[in-house]
């Protein structure tokens, strides 16, 4: 609260001293500031001035304490009066300047030596405020050729005593056309404000600093004098009916009158309408009023505007030798001077230009006036002129501002081979194009974003190659890709951005990447989307140097790699690439891309019925020929019907497509320069400048209203599923293609090109995984003769009677669950069969049954085309480190599902498949196997017993599995013989082709492995494997999630525990020679050494068990998902609140609660870190400052304490083993839950 009574502190003077503990400037009596007080005014007539009031803060004393202390140990100081304010702080009114000084410098001294308290006294800050600003003075307007020192010595000319001038700075640290002048007092100041600021021949109106009066009103209390930082009240109160706990947006009173909670008037809390908002308004008003003076700003025109009358000038309180000598001598003598330098500086350019022209026309008369001003040794010597005298502005304003950089002018656009190109730079040189390598060179800087070029003759024209450095602290602008773009269409930019985006192969999105990440989004540039760090420094690694280039540019680009770096600094290394200038265009997909948000599926209902009717289904199938014939024709109809109904996907990249208006300002821009640079003159230069801003503002509403457009989705009241997360993937690292743009090498060859790689992709999974592996064991042989007994009898045996026919509920119950994947090689989509016919149900049921009936699978099933995924920190250059996608047919997929279906309830029946094995089965997730072992961990140990565990990784373990091997486990488990008919035939014949950038290499036949992509790998999976623990030690544990693997055992001593596990290893590599399975590692030859921490199916166990490399492991994963909530709700201030909740369940809390079941036996440390990483999560997820209480935080979303909502995940996951009688799980959980119990009480 401003006090009623007080004096200013004015600036530092020789007399001034500083408060040896707080640094505060004490003032004399000359010093202290007059004020007027009509109230007192009578009874201080024998001292003119007030004394600033002092804050004194300190604990657990009393108002009386302290005024006992100073009459006893300050016997001469005088105080009027003492206000205690909030907790631990008093406010001291000093009678006099002596006692205001005395209680600065020793109060604190006092209070120390008698009451062994630390205090500190200091003059509130909002009167040091007011105090500043009563010394300060603005000019705007004050363009950045005018150096300080012109502003300096036009100020010292003028008299006046100032202490600093600054030029002010933007947000992006570039000078702007105002200056700040700070003066010794405030009776300068005043002068200032009245007569302005005189430089040369140019006037500039100053202006006084302004002083806030508005009072600050606290967003919680509502109360005033106070913000919400310092408040005491713990609740929320509403602006509109004044109740508590919730805000004015949930208000329940709404349709009732408002009730003011300070006044209690009918109006909101905020209104500035209310008595109380005005009380504290006029008492901050009077306490500025107190402490500054008014200093009335009078137009300075106004003493210059009547000239010729005869008045005197006004008289101006100056230093004296303004009173010696007549101004009006000083007036003329300064007009004189400022004509002269006008005048010089007017014409020196056209003096120059003159000169020029005189000396051209001399040597050839003979030539037009036009003809020689686009002569190329012209251009070059104004090139030179206006570079120099660039340089030389440039170099005078770094002198005062040291960081600004002037943007350079473009520059005359000259025709090339009948194309007419534009230059940016006043220095660039133009040679003829013609039989020659160079052509154009150009160097240029928008605000310190610095750039050259050089264009080169391609056989496809010519191609503007640029390179671009972006410092750290400067803004990477758009505008620096637009002139480039407008150089050449056909463009290739590179350089260091300093620019890190996480979408595109970057570890993190800093602000440079989200500024390039709109010029991408803007379409007409694209970039090299890959994971290859470019920077490197104390072993962090990053990619912040980009290769952007246009359409189709940026497709004859490949081999994008890293080399070693070189120099002192190492720590960007460099980044070399092939530009194949003579490559083809990339091809179509092999794979036909429908757009089906255009889709007319009534009409494709009809025209598949149609299509359907002429093929003869009451003819049976009893031959293997006559299945192909029917399914291609089955497969035809389909694919004609949906190509009738269905529109074919623009090929066209989407990119940002301007509106015809802004199309029409970019040619009006064209013609404004075109017409300046032809005649030179400032009207025309002027317009060209005016119609830049209008293209640039016209081309920032519409990123804006595009950028609306994808976030409006977050706005709806209702949700929309898909455009929420397509636009969430716009920002989120969910890279849904992998381009594979370097080199690879395998056997000494290297391929290069697309069609190279495919087909090196192809040799090496042809010879070295999809392989069928020698028989180096006699049981090999046992196997693949039994295998062959196996198959002549099934051939020999008629199944017809035995095999249970599909019928039409199976088919349409998985045609109902098929999700949205990408198709096979014949381009049928699982869309198209969702919206099934009853024709179509009666065709599949027809050609299902006679498959299984015959045990044959048609060949357009067994084909494949493979993409490949790039494994997580693997060697992009090597085959190996690339995972294998088989894309199927979906119509044969659909078949697979009701086989596994089927083969699920027969080993389900006989409770064949191990216990053990929680991969890829119903009712069963990793967390099985997690909880197992935790458990398992944390009662040896609470036993003081040794325990260990090992983790297994095998190699290329679905493609690896040996077909004999698989047929001969299925006939020894005894499923039923059409089973394994149709196991037979899907592993046989199988082919398969790489498919890169749309490019299909050879075709490959696969001699192993189960494809991944189809619904029936991982179940052969979990059958071959399922006896591999049968031989391992007894007093060893294991778990198993498809091909992940654990042993875990213990004992007393590391000696036996040693052994135990050595000897599950033994029995383990035994079973892996067996059937043909190999280790990523041979643990034969290696010496496994113990670690303090591994991860297991996500979560990170560490040998003490206290969770906390696995909370660490969590806040690394959720940092940037929280970074993309808080840009999201930047992004959109008005976004649906439970749209955003959902986000943030999806993207963060699904992150901190996955594995947290067993995190309820750690200690409360742990939670408070997740809990803390949560409340981070919402905060930016609502666009709540960090300060923001959590409690205020979860209320208003109604979100559950990460502990708390652990705790009913594990009552649900006990609920749920219940239910499926998972004896092994429920039991685990009912021990954490038990140990939970315990430790409340």
């Amino acid at each position: 609260m401003p006090p009623k009574r007080g004096g200013g502190v004015r600036g530092r003077k020789k007399g001034e001293q500083d408060n040896p503990r707080t640094g505060t400037p004490t003032i004399s009596a000359s010093q202290a500031s007059p004020i007027v007080d009509e109230k007192q005014q009578s009874s201080n007539m024998k001292q003119q001035f007030k004394i600033a009031p002092l804050i004194v803060e300190v604990e657990s004393l009393t108002k009386v304490k302290i005024s006992h202390l100073i009459k006893t140990h300050l016997p001469d100081v005088r105080v009027m009066n003492i206000q205690a304010n909030r907790s631990n702080s008093f406010t001291l009114y000093a009678n006099d300047v002596k006692s205001f000084n005395q209680l600065l410098v020793e109060l604190p001294k006092v209070i120390q030596t008698n009451e062994k308290k630390c205090s500190s006294v200091y003059i509130p800050r909002s009167i040091q405020r007011i105090m500043e600003n009563n010394k300060e003075a603005f000019v705007k307007m004050v363009d950045l050729e005018i150096m300080d020192e012109d502003i300096k010595e036009a100020l010292d000319d003028q008299g006046f005593k100032y202490e600093k001038i600054i030029r002010l700075l933007n947000k992006e640290k570039i000078p702007t056309k105002t200056i700040k002048v700070t003066f010794i007092d405030s009776t300068n100041r005043d002068l200032f404000v009245k007569v302005g600021l005189q430089i040369d021949s140019m006037h500039f109106i100053a202006e006084a600093a302004n002083h806030n009066n508005k009072p600050s009103q606290c967003y919680k209390c509502l109360k005033y004098g106070h913000i919400a930082k310092y408040c005491k009240s713990d609740t929320q109160i509403c602006s509109r009916c004044g109740n508590i706990n919730h805000k004015y947006d949930t208000c329940p009173n709404s349709n009732q009158n408002p009730m003011c909670c300070n006044c209690k008037g009918q109006h909101i809390a905020t209104s500035p309408e209310c008595p109380k908002y005005k009380e504290y308004q006029h008492k901050l008003q009077r306490t500025i009023d107190q402490y500054t003076s008014s200093a009335k700003t009078t137009n300075p025109f106004q003493l210059s505007r009547n000239w010729n009358n005869n008045d005197d000038f006004p008289t101006l309180k100056t230093p004296e030798r303004f009173e010696e000598i007549k101004i009006i001598e000083i007036i003329t003598e300064k007009i004189m001077l400022i004509v002269e330098q006008a005048t010089q500086r007017l014409f020196k350019t056209l003096n120059q230009r003159f000169d020029i022209l005189t000396n051209r026309l001399s040597k050839k008369f003979n030539i037009d006036i036009e003809e020689i001003f686009t002569e190329e040794e012209d251009d070059k010597q104004e090139s030179r002129s206006n570079k120099k005298q660039t340089r030389n502005q440039q170099q005078e304003i770094k002198k005062s501002t040291k960081k600004h950089q002037e943007e350079n002018i473009e520059s005359t656009s000259t025709p090339t081979d009948g194309i007419k190109r534009k230059y940016i730079s006043s220095n660039s040189s133009l040679d003829n194009p013609t039989n020659s390598t160079k052509d154009t060179r150009n160097q240029f800087d928008i605000e310190g974003n610095e750039a050259v070029a050089v264009q080169i003759e391609t056989s496809f024209g010519h191609l503007l190659i640029a390179s671009i450095y972006v410092p750290p602290n400067i803004k990477l602008h758009h505008e620096l890709f637009e002139q480039i773009y407008d150089l050449n269409n056909d463009c290739l930019i590179l350089g260091d951005l300093n620019a890190s985006l996480q979408c595109m192969g970057s570890k993190k999105t800093n602000a440079k990447g989200l500024q390039l990440q709109q010029v991408l989004y803007e379409g007409y540039l694209q970039c090299i989307d890959n994971v290859i760090t470019t920077y490197i420094r104390n072993n962090y690694e990053e990619k912040i140097d980009w290769i952007l280039a246009n359409q189709p540019t940026i497709t004859f680009i490949n081999n994008v790699e890293t080399q070693a770096p070189f120099g002192l600094k190492e720590d960007h290394k460099p980044l070399t690439f092939n530009l194949n200038m003579s490559a083809e265009l990339k091809p179509q997909s092999p794979r036909i891309s429908f757009n089906f948000k255009l889709a007319n599926w009534q009409f494709y209902r009809n025209k598949l019925n149609d299509l359907l009717s002429k093929i003869d289904q009451k003819k049976t199938i009893t031959t293997v020929e006559q299945i192909e014939t029917y399914v291609l024709a089955l497969t035809e109809c389909i694919a004609t019907a949906t190509k009738t109904a269905i529109p074919l996907t623009n090929g066209i990249l989407k990119n940002f497509q301007i509106s015809k208006t802004t199309k029409k300002l970019i040619e009006c821009k064209h013609r404004a320069f075109r017409k300046w640079r032809r005649t030179n003159n400032d009207n025309d230069k002027k317009e060209y400048y005016n119609s830049r801003a209008l293209l640039a503002n016209a081309l920032r509403n519409e990123r804006i209203e595009k950028m609306n457009q994808i976030m409006s989705s977050l706005r709806e009241n209702k949700m929309s599923s898909d455009k929420v997360w397509a636009a969430v993937r716009k920002f989120h690292n969910k890279r849904m293609k992998q381009s594979h743009t370097g080199e690879l090498i395998y056997q000494n060859q290297i391929a290069n090109t697309d069609y190279e790689k495919a087909n090196l992709f192809a040799s090496y999974f042809e010879n070295e995984i999809f392989v069928e592996k020698p028989d180096h064991l006699p049981f090999h042989k046992q196997v693949r003769k039994k295998v062959e007994g196996i198959k002549r009898r099934l051939t020999r045996t008629d199944n017809k009677n035995k095999t249970p026919p599909i019928t039409k509920k199976e088919i349409i119950l998985t045609l109902k669950q098929l999700p949205n994947s990408s198709p096979g090689p014949d381009s049928i989509h699982n869309r198209c069969l969702k919206n099934y016919t009853p024709s179509l149900i009666q065709h599949l049921e027809k050609v299902f049954n006679s498959i299984i009936d015959i045990g044959y699978i048609p060949r357009i099933w067994k084909n494949a085309n493979i993409i490949l995924l790039l494994k997580p920190k693997k060697d992009p250059k090597q085959p190996s480190s690339y995972r294998p996608i088989s894309l199927l047919s979906c119509i044969g997929k659909v078949l697979e599902k009701i086989i596994k279906q089927r083969m699920f309830k027969e080993l389900n029946e006989r409770n064949i498949l191990p216990s053990h094995q929680a991969g890829f089965r119903p009712h069963r997730s990793t967390m099985y196997n997690i909880i197992r072992l935790e458990r398992y961990a944390r009662e040896q140990l609470q036993k003081r017993q040794h325990s260990a565990v090992i983790f297994f990784d095998i190699k290329a373990a679905f493609d690896t599995v040996w077909f004999d091997g698989i047929i001969y486990k299925l006939f020894d488990l005894r499923l039923p013989e059409y089973l394994i008919c149709y196991i037979i035939s899907f592993l046989d014949n199988r082919t398969a082709s790489i498919e890169i950038e749309n490019i299909l290499s050879k075709s490959i036949l696969l001699r192993s492995g189960t494809p991944q992509g189809s619904p029936l790998s991982p179940l052969l999976y979990i059958i071959y494997t399922s006896d591999s623990m049968n031989s391992i030690h007894q007093h060893t544990e294991h778990g198993l999630f498809a091909d992940d693997t654990a042993l875990w055992t213990t004992s007393n001593t590391i000696t036996n525990l040693n052994y135990r596990l050595q000897s599950s290893i033994n029995e383990f590599q035994k079973w892996c020679s067996s059937w043909k399975k190999k280790l990523e590692i041979e643990v034969e030859d290696v010496i496994i050494k113990p670690t303090s921490s591994a991860r297991y199916l996500g979560v990170m166990f560490d040998h003490k068990l206290d969770w906390r490399t696995q909370v660490k492991h969590v806040e690394t994963k959720v940092a940037s998902r929280i970074s993309l909530l808080r840009f999201l709700s930047k992004l959109n201030p008005n976004a649906n609140l439970n749209t955003m909740l959902t986000l943030y369940k999806s993207l963060v809390r699904s992150v901190i609660s996955y594995g947290s079941i067993i995190l309820l036996t750690a200690k409360e440390n742990i939670w408070k870190r997740l809990q803390t990483i949560q409340n981070k999560a919402l905060k930016a997820t609502l666009g709540l400052p960090m300060y923001t209480s959590t409690k205020y935080v979860h209320s208003i979303s109604k979100i559950q304490e990460i502990k708390t909502y652990s705790t009913t995940l594990l009552e649900q996951s006990i609920t749920r083993a219940r239910i499926y009688n998972d004896k092994i799980t429920e039991n685990n959980l009912l021990k954490i839950q038990l140990y939970i119990k315990r430790s409340d009480i």
